[in-house]
Order: structure tokens, then sequence, then C-alpha cells
């Protein structure tokens, strides 16, 4: 009886190990650079084997290359976005009241489409180490739509345009959003009363966090992408 009790005891152990492997993500940029070479090496192998010849690896390596070190001595990259953008002459009031300690690079982008058929960011938006995403009251189903299609891990602030906002502080509208996107966070989410004579005031909190934190983050941002090249060259392995 013992030695049974002590064979189901070893098969009760030996079950609970089993299970799906999650795999260990490095942690460093040069261990995702490691991971992205050995992907490419895979596929370089694969694709003749298999008689691939619309996989080509170099373009891949070459777009590799260019990510190691793309984090140093570079301005931020700062992504305005909007379905609604403010009219462009406000441009230079966005880049004086965005200026602080960190040299910063603002990109205006076009205004975002009501409509999507994927809902994609696409890939011009992971260079980008902060989005600032703009949005006028009423809130809309288009834009809360684009937020909850935002990839993972992109850093966000908002900023809520209304006529009633007073001193920088929306109120009412972020308990609105929270409630629309539970992924919002409070104290990223700024408002503006649309009047460029406020934005300095408005945009205080994300200068102050830039300052504070915008050194880390074009590190984190090609760590960002070197981990979605990873996926998508992954997928394109599995496929092959």
């Amino acid at each position: 009886w013992l030695g049974g009790a002590a064979l189901a005891g070893g098969w009760w152990l030996l079950s609970r190990q089993r299970g799906p492997v999650q795999p260990k993500l490095p942690q460093s940029l040069e261990g995702w650079h490691a991971r992205c070479e050995r992907v490419l090496d895979q596929l370089e192998q694969l694709a003749p084997e298999l008689g691939a010849i619309e996989t080509p690896v170099e373009p891949r390596r070459a777009e590799l290359k260019t990510l190691r070190g793309a984090e140093r001595d570079r301005p931020l990259e700062l992504a305005f976005v909007s379905s609604h953008p403010p009219a462009a002459e406000q441009q230079p009031a966005f880049q004086s009241a965005l200026r602080g300690g960190l040299p910063l690079r603002l990109h205006w982008g076009q205004p975002l489409p009501a409509r999507s058929a994927d809902w994609s960011w696409g890939t011009s938006f992971e260079a980008s180490d902060l989005l600032l995403f703009h949005l006028r009251a009423p809130l809309r189903a288009s834009d809360l739509r684009w937020l909850e299609a935002l990839p993972a891990g992109q850093p966000l602030w908002l900023l809520l345009e209304d006529p009633a906002v007073r001193d920088g502080a929306p109120h009412a509208l972020v308990d609105e959003l929270c409630s629309l996107w539970p992924s919002a966070a409070p104290e990223r989410v700024l408002g503006w009363s649309g009047q460029p004579e406020h934005l300095g005031t408005s945009l205080a909190p994300l200068t102050s966090w830039l300052a504070r934190d915008g050194g880390g983050l074009p590190r984190r941002t090609t760590k960002r992408r070197l981990e979605s090249l990873h996926g998508r060259w992954q997928a394109e392995l599995e496929v092959l």
C-alpha cells in the first residue's frame, strides 16, 4: 500500500509538471538581436529547400542592422495622431509647448480614417517613442476603436480637447473615457481648451514626464521593434 501511495504521489508530481512550456524571452537588446538572427538563419536555410524563392533574407538582415544602436544619439520621436487634428498652423505652438530638457522631433501625421478594414496602425508608428493621441469631445466610436487597436507596449498619452476644459483638467471627460476604454491611464489624460495659449499648461505633465523618464524611451523603442520584427519573421517561418 505504501509503495502504491509513493507511485501515486510520483505520478501526481509528474502530472503537475506537464503543460505548455512558456519560452523564456530575452531581457536585453543583444538577446533580441540574437533571437532575430536565429530566425533569419532558419529562413535562409529552409526557403531554398521548399522552393520559397519569394522569401528574401538579405533585406531583413539590412533591416535588423539598422536597428543596431538605433536608440543612440537621436532625438525623441513623438507622433501626434488624431482623427480630427487641430489646424496645421498650430504645429509650432505644440513644438514650443513640448520643448524640454531633451531633444524632441514632433511628427504631425495625416488624420486617422474614420473607417478601416483591419484597424492596423502599421509599422511606421513603431519607430515613435511616444504617441500623443488627440481626441475631441464628444468622444467618437472610431477613436475608441483606434485606441483598442494600439500595439502592445506602445507608450501613449491622451490630449482631450474640449472648450469647457479649464486649467488643463478634463474633469468628467476622464471618467467617460475610462468607462469606454478601461485601458486608459487617468494620469496620462490631459485636458485642453483648444486655444494655443493654453497648450503649455495642458502639456506640462507630459513635458515633466519626458524630462524625468524620456531618456530611456529610445532603448525601449528599439527593444519593442525587435520583438515585433521577431514576431513577424517567426510567423513567416512557421508558414514555411
